[in-house]
């Protein structure tokens, strides 16, 4: 685990749920570390969910929701209990900007509150144990007379 040697070289070792990424092989995978062992974080990625699931995002999934068009609520589905829970989306806004709610059970923002959407900004949230951070930069949507795909690019 090339990534986790690194680290730790730098930061010490790692504590209890300390998400690492394991680079040792030709597919990166996430990893945790959980009563002194390291385990695989279940999960995937959903590289074109535009809605979610209607019971709610799952933990340890990662969603890219692409270009929003339409007001959305963001819910957290139960996660795994006395498991690693991490929840990751990303989103887009364009010119027009719709109303977004965050999940009800977020206890803290890192960053002091919810972000406030504002238009042609890329957002990526991050939620684990109830505390969320976020990052956005601009975005700026493809113009190029085709049919919308989601597919502007972030600055």
């Amino acid at each position: 685990m090339k990534v986790i040697e690194r680290i730790v070289k730098q930061q010490g070792e790692p504590q209890e749920n300390d998400l690492w990424l394991d680079d040792s092989t030709t597919s990166p995978v996430l990893k945790v570390k959980d009563k002194g062992e390291w385990k695989e974080v279940s999960g995937g990625i959903s590289d074109e969910a535009t809605s979610q699931p209607s019971d709610g995002m799952k933990a340890n999934v990662v969603y890219n929701y692409g270009e929003l068009e339409d007001d959305i609520e963001f819910v957290l589905a139960n996660g795994k209990a006395g498991g690693s829970n991490h929840y990751f989306w990303t989103f887009n806004t364009v010119d027009d900007v719709p109303n977004v709610n965050f999940p009800d059970n977020i206890t803290m923002w890192i960053n002091g509150s919810e972000p406030d959407i504002e238009a042609n900004t890329h957002y990526e949230v991050s939620v684990y144990d109830n505390v969320a951070i976020y990052v956005s930069c601009e975005y700026v949507p493809n113009d190029d007379g085709g049919e919308d795909d989601g597919g502007g690019e972030a600055k």
